[in-house]
């Protein structure tokens, strides 16, 4: 009969032991140098199964999910539309309060606000840091996330200080930053969750897919822009009429009375002229540099003296078109936050013209607006021939003509109008009837209303 020491006897054992110990250390060693990429081919799926469990679900988008959101970005065709879009994807992704996004400035030492959601217009309008202030200097260390509650774990206190004011000025808690040709470019600030939870490696991975995918679409499309060197060129020539030196100023001496005394209407004729010519000459000047194509300067703006130059300017085209013509003017104690040029050249003049080429002899169209809490409400109404319904979905796609009456130029102004007001965080709508009239809606920030008319 065997005891239990004859039959785990030591000597055997250390044999037994001996002849695995080779392979024994190899498995060991292949687990632990292949954990960091098994745990990496592992997470997708047990973050999934997490959020399956009733307390978890619903808390992590799947990672499959954000690279289909995130796909999206190769729809964005413009420069202008970039940091909307990147606001967009951040709401898509992450469940925070707000988002903004700075933009390198290239004539100034800055990165400025050009995007943003969850923060109303004031908040947004003064939003900005140095391009040589704490924050960006920590960016320029590497492209990684800057999380405020990690800052004293990668920087010094005194460092981690500043950087962490500079965040709670610009209401981020986490920053990140996306780089064109190893330059940073863009500054994405984004506030806490909707939820309180604090941001965990997860979100900082979607975070910095976003980043990541944000520069290879901005390689493309900035190397794009070098087509657009030919129309820049043109555009040079084209602006010279409007210099110091080119035609244009004999209006403005001629408004100025150096000719001589000239009436009242053309003085307003000639000051309608000027208006328009300043309007070209910025235009042209951004054809002229095509990285600063669609920057706005969105500021307070007491809208009161446009809409009286636009009762003017339209007022000898509603009588050689036989159409009566209503502008109804705001008092100078509403002011709107908005590029008004931009707005009355590309939005307004756009609406008024096609109302204009649509209405019969006899007709009517009105400029008119309303406020309703913080939102400026103004819309151009016509009498004219209206719109098919099937027409509506389409009228603010590129190219799109109306199938009645007179076409426009390229079917690009109702188009050009949309995204003027996109890029002030409005909206443009119509409502019409087919033999009634349409009637163009424009809504947009309120800045203050009160004060002295």
């Amino acid at each position: 009969m065997h005891s239990w020491a004859s039959v785990f006897r030591w000597d055997r054992f250390l044999v037994f032991g001996a002849k695995l110990q080779a392979s024994w250390l190899i498995s060991v060693l292949i687990a632990i140098g292949g954990s960091p990429f098994l745990f990496q081919r592992l997470l997708p799926g047990l973050t999934s199964w997490v959020d399956r469990l009733p307390l978890f679900r619903g808390r992590y988008l799947d990672r499959q999910a954000a690279i289909a959101v995130l796909g999206s970005l190769q729809d964005v065709e413009t420069m202008g539309r970039f940091p909307w879009a990147i606001v967009e994807k951040v709401k898509s992704i992450i469940d925070a309060k707000s988002c903004n996004v700075l933009w390198k400035d290239a004539e100034q030492p800055w990165f400025i606000v050009k995007a943003h959601y969850g923060l109303s217009a004031g908040q947004a309008a003064f939003l900005s840091t140095p391009q040589g202030g704490p924050l960006a200097n920590f960016f320029r260390r590497g492209p990684i996330p800057c999380v405020s509650e990690l800052l004293v774990e990668r920087v010094k206190s005194d460092e981690a200080e500043g950087i962490r004011r500079e965040m709670n000025f610009l209401q981020a808690t986490v920053s990140l930053p996306i780089f064109f040709r190893g330059a940073l470019h863009a500054i994405v600030n984004i506030a806490d969750r909707e939820d309180g939870r604090p941001y965990n490696d997860i979100d900082l991975g979607h975070m910095m897919e976003l980043a990541h995918r944000c520069e290879h679409r901005m390689e493309t499309l900035i190397a794009g822009l070098a087509h657009e060197q030919m129309t820049a060129m043109w555009a040079h020539d084209l602006v010279k009429p409007f210099t110091l030196k080119g035609s244009f100023h004999f209006i403005q001496e001629g408004v100025e009375g150096v000719f001589g005394p000239i009436s009242e209407a053309l003085k307003t004729a000639l000051s309608i002229v000027l208006s328009d010519a300043a309007f070209v000459r910025m235009h042209l000047n951004r054809l002229i540099h095509p990285g600063n194509m669609d920057v706005f300067n969105i500021v307070p703006n007491v809208i009161r003296f446009g809409y009286e130059l636009l009762r003017e300017k339209y007022t000898i085209e509603s009588i050689k078109c036989g159409i009566t013509w209503k502008v109804d003017v705001p008092p100078k104690n509403i002011r709107v936050f908005c590029d008004w040029m931009m707005i009355e050249h590309r939005v307004l003049a756009n609406l008024i013209e096609n109302a204009f080429r649509y209405t019969p002899k006899g007709g009517e169209v009105e400029l008119g607006y309303r406020v309703e809490g913080n939102r400026f409400i103004t819309f151009v109404r016509d009498t004219g021939l209206g719109i098919r319904e099937e027409e509506l979905p389409h009228v603010f796609e590129a190219r799109v003509q109306g199938k009645e009456g007179e076409k426009g130029l390229a079917g690009l102004g109702l188009f050009s109008a949309k995204t003027v007001v996109e890029g002030h965080k409005g909206k443009i709508w119509v409502e019409s009837q087919i033999g009634k009239g349409s009637t163009f809606f424009v809504e947009l920030p309120v800045a203050s209303v009160g004060g002295p008319e």
